[in-house]
Order: C-alpha cells, then sequence, then structure tokens
C-alpha cells in the first residue's frame, strides 16, 4: 500500500466520522495493525495489536507515516 493510498484511507476514515470505522491489517491471517479516527479527539488512533501498543496521531501525515511504517515492511 503506497503512502497515497494510505492518505486517501485516513481521509475516508475523517469524512466519514460520525461513524465508528476501524480499519485492520492482517498478514497470513494474522491481524498486526489497526487504525480508527476519534471525532471528540480530533485524531487517528493506531493500535498495534500483537505489542497492545496504540499512538494517537493528531494530523493525517503523522498518522499516515507511522501506518506506512507498520505496513510496507509486511508487504515489501
Amino acid at each position: 500500500m503506497t503512502l497515497t493510498q494510505i492518505k486517501h484511507m485516513l481521509e475516508t476514515l475523517m469524512y466519514y466520522q460520525d461513524c465508528q470505522i476501524t480499519h485492520t491489517f492482517s498478514h497470513n491471517q494474522e491481524q498486526f495493525v489497526s487504525v480508527c479516527y476519534f471525532k471528540d479527539m480530533n485524531a487517528y488512533q493506531i493500535n498495534q495489536i500483537s505489542d497492545k501498543i496504540s499512538e494517537t496521531l493528531y494530523d493525517i501525515d503523522s498518522a499516515a507515516l507511522v501506518l506506512n511504517k507498520h505496513l510496507n515492511p509486511v508487504f515489501s
């Protein structure tokens, strides 16, 4: 997934901010990262599922870079 595709996905999450949408990514049928948008905080939350670590990011560029870091080592 390219950085442009990730940003588009994050923009879509923000657009539907009145809904609770979570994108969960998996590799070999194992979930490893998820992302959702919280309207009340105006922030994205990225969760590393296996490590149980959450990051809150307040702008789309930062969120896209963090998500890209998690996605591209797996798929490249």
